[in-house]
């Protein structure tokens, strides 16, 4: 039957339709719901099963997919531990360094490159050349993979403490772990040599660079210039 109302204008009843709103319907449908009893099935009251979240649902079904899930929160996590060390590294926490690296295996991770070159980066950062070696051998030790950034650590820092020689082993022991040297490596012993007053030493750097078929870069070149300027070798440094 459809719905009376008045007409405010001539105050007289009006047989229109008149449409609920969609949140007039929406109320009733929750209370029909409400109200409604259980259903029954051969006599005995059937209550709907408890669902269970969607995720948990889909771990069920898909094994798959809760591996990846747990990877991925492994992975945030191992994130987070190594901000940490690189933060405690960047304040000259060599130290607090070690002992968050300690806590990523309490939790049940495996630590990776970023987490050991993180701590190799804070003892050379205080010029304590002897323990970042140390840990990159702890870090080869534990089967954890060294890249270049953790050599190229090591050079740099035997190049601030004038130790051009050490600079050169760690390229040659680099080479021999099977991690290819980068135009930062190259660069570094190059500026061994440089800051040393050695040209000859340098370029002979500069032409292996070259031939193993790194591109050398700006840093290279620069060091090579001012260190032939330096010695009064202004023909050598335009070559």
């Amino acid at each position: 039957m459809p719905a009376v109302y008045f007409n405010s204008k001539q105050n007289k009843p009006s047989t229109e339709t008149q449409v609920p709103s969609a949140s007039d319907a929406s109320a009733r449908l929750r209370a029909n719901v409400r109200k409604a009893p259980a259903q029954q099935h051969d006599g005995q009251q059937c209550v709907a099963p408890k669902l269970k979240p969607l995720s948990e649902a889909i771990k069920a079904q898909d094994p798959a997919a809760a591996q990846r899930e747990t990877q991925a929160k492994q992975a945030a996590a191992l994130a987070r531990f190594n901000m940490s060390i690189s933060n405690a590294a960047k304040a000259g926490q060599p130290s607090k360094a070690v002992q968050i690296l300690s806590e990523i295996t309490k939790a049940g991770l495996q630590p990776d490159t970023i987490s050991y070159n993180s701590v190799i980066h804070a003892f050379a950062k205080q010029g304590d050349l002897r323990s970042a070696e140390k840990w990159l051998l702890k870090m080869r030790e534990d089967s954890v993979e060294a890249n270049s950034i953790s050599y190229n650590i090591l050079m740099d820092t035997c190049v601030k403490a004038d130790n051009s020689a050490s600079a050169e082993a760690w390229l040659a022991q680099m080479k021999k772990d099977g991690v290819e040297p980068n135009e930062v490596s190259y660069a570094t012993v190059i500026h061994a040599r440089a800051k040393k007053g050695d040209a000859v030493g340098a370029e002979a750097w500069l032409r292996e660079m070259i031939s193993s078929g790194v591109e050398p870069n700006v840093v290279s070149y620069n060091s090579l210039i001012y260190c032939c300027g330096k010695k009064g070798q202004a023909a050598q440094a335009e070559k």
